[in-house]
C-alpha cells in the first residue's frame, strides 16, 4: 500500500503535468494528483505538507483513499496508460498522507465564520463526513449524529487491504481540525431536527438491511456484515465456508480465513474478468487461499434440522453480447444441480437503506442514495449533498 522513498520519488517523477490533467477529471472528489504530485516532488517536509492539503481540501479520508481506492478512476485516466503504465496514483496519494503524518506537517484548516444556519448530518461515515467537513468549511453549524462508530462501512474493509491506523489517524485529523463532535445514539427523526432548529438535514447512513436470496433453506443463510464488525467473536477452524456477493464477500472471505475456516470459497454470477474487484484484491484473495468459483449460483441451502450440511449450485451464463447484470445471467442449457458440501454459508449481494425519511430540506447520499460504490465516490456523494443544501439555503436568505 506505501510506497518507499525511492518507489514515491520514481512514481513523482513519472507526471507530465498534462495540461487538461485527465486524472483530476476522473477522481469522483475533483482531486487533482497531477497537482499534488508536483508539489511533492521537492520531497521537503514543507512540500508533503502542501501535497496533503491538496488532497485532505478535496478529500478529508485522503489516507484511507489512498489505500482502498480502486485503479479504475485517476489511475485509469493517466495519460501514461497511453504508452507504458499509468503512475500508481492511490499509492502515491497513500504514501504523502503517511509521510505528512510522520512529519507532523499535515495542513491547517482555517474555518470561517459561521453563516447562521444549522445542518443535522445522520450517519458519520465516508458521506456523512464529507458533507459535514464541506459545510463546515461554508461556515454551517453542523451536528452530527452517529448510533455506531465513526467511519461507517470503512471500518468493515479487512485489515488485509486497509490498516486499522490509516483509519483511526484520518478520523482523528478530520474530528480534530473541524472541531467536530458525535452525538452517540439513536438519532431523532429528521422531523424532530428540522422543528428543533435545524434548517436542513443529511441522512447519510448507509445500506444496513440486507437483501436475500430467497432461496430453499433461505431461513439458515448468514446475511449481515457482523463477522466484519466482529471477527473475534468467530472460529471458523476446520469448516468449510462458502460465499455469494461482491466486494463486501471477498472482505468476508478473507475475515472467514483468518479465522481458521479450512476452505474458503466465492461464488460468483460473474466470469472473473468482470468482478467487482481490483486485480490487487483478486491477488490477495488468491494468496490467502480463497478458492474463486465463477458462472455460478447457489440455487439451495441443505440443512438437516438447521444444520448446515451444503449448497446446491448450478452453471450459469451471460447471452453473447449482453455486458453483465444479474439480471442477464441465464442458466446454462441442460445444466443440473449439483452439491456441494459446506458449513455455513455468507451472503452479502447487496442491502438497503433502514431510514427512508424524505421531505423538505431533507437531502440523502452516500450509498443509500447511489447503491454500493467505492470509499471516494461515497466522499463525492457527501461533498455534492453538501453543495445542494448551501445552494438552496442561500436562495432563502433575505437580500
Amino acid at each position: 500500500m506505501f510506497l518507499t522513498d525511492a518507489q514515491l520519488k520514481t512514481e513523482l517523477s513519472r507526471c507530465e503535468f498534462c495540461e487538461t490533467k485527465p486524472c483530476k477529471t476522473a477522481c469522483p472528489c475533483d482531486c487533482s494528483p497531477a497537482d499534488f504530485i508536483m508539489a511533492a516532488r521537492g520531497f521537503r517536509p514543507s512540500d508533503f505538507k502542501r501535497a496533503a492539503g491538496i488532497i485532505l481540501s478535496s478529500n478529508p479520508l485522503g489516507g484511507v483513499c489512498g489505500a482502498v481506492c480502486p485503479d479504475y478512476h485517476c489511475q485509469a485516466a493517466c495519460s501514461r496508460e497511453g504508452f507504458d503504465t499509468p503512475i500508481k496514483i492511490p499509492a502515491v496519494q497513500a504514501t504523502i498522507i503517511k509521510k505528512a503524518k510522520d512529519l507532523a506537517v499535515l495542513p491547517e484548516f482555517i474555518l470561517p465564520p459561521k453563516n447562521g444556519h444549522s445542518v443535522a448530518v445522520i450517519g458519520a461515515g465516508p458521506s456523512g463526513l464529507a458533507a459535514a467537513t464541506a459545510l463546515l468549511q461554508m461556515g454551517y453549524e453542523i451536528e452530527l449524529y452517529e448510533p455506531e462508530s465513526p467511519g461507517g462501512q470503512a471500518n468493515l474493509i479487512p485489515e488485509e487491504r486497509l490498516q486499522a491506523e490509516v483509519m483511526r489517524s484520518d478520523l482523528d485529523y478530520i474530528f480534530s481540525t473541524f472541531k467536530l463532535k458525535v452525538i452517540p445514539g439513536t438519532p431523532p427523526e429528521a422531523s424532530e431536527l428540522l422543528s428543533g432548529g435545524a434548517d436542513a438535514v443529511i441522512i447519510a447512513t448507509g445500506l444496513t438491511e440486507p437483501v436475500h436470496l430467497k432461496i430453499p433453506g433461505d431461513e439458515f443463510v448468514t446475511y449481515g456484515m457482523d463477522l466484519l464488525r466482529n471477527p473475534e467473536q468467530y472460529d471458523f477452524s476446520g469448516k468449510r465456508i462458502a460465499l455469494v456477493g461482491g466486494a463486501i464477500a471477498a472482505d468476508q472471505a478473507l475475515t472467514a480465513r483468518r479465522r481458521g475456516a479450512s476452505h474458503v470459497e466465492l461464488i460468483c454470477l460473474e466470469a472473473y474478468h468482470e468482478m467487482p474487484l481490483t486485480p490487487d484484491e483478486k491477488q490477495g484473495l488468491h494468496k490467502a487461499g480463497i478458492q474463486i468459483t465463477n458462472r455460478s449460483r447457489v440455487t439451495e441451502l441443505v440443512h438437516e434440522h438447521g444444520v448446515v450440511k451444503g449448497i446446491r449450485t448450478k452453471a450459469v451464463n451471460l447471452p453473447q453480447g449482453e455486458s453483465f447484470h444479474p439480471s442477464k445471467i441465464v442458466d446454462e442449457a441442460g445444466a443440473g444441480e449439483a452439491f456441494r458440501p459446506f458449513d455455513l454459508l455468507l451472503v452479502a449481494i447487496g442491502n438497503r437503506p433502514r431510514l427512508t425519511q424524505s421531505g423538505a430540506n431533507i437531502y440523502h447520499c452516500g450509498d443509500m442514495a447511489n447503491g454500493p460504490t467505492t470509499v471516494v465516490e461515497a466522499v463525492a456523494a457527501g461533498k455534492n449533498a453538501a453543495l445542494k443544501v448551501d445552494a438552496a439555503l442561500r436562495q432563502t436568505e433575505a437580500p
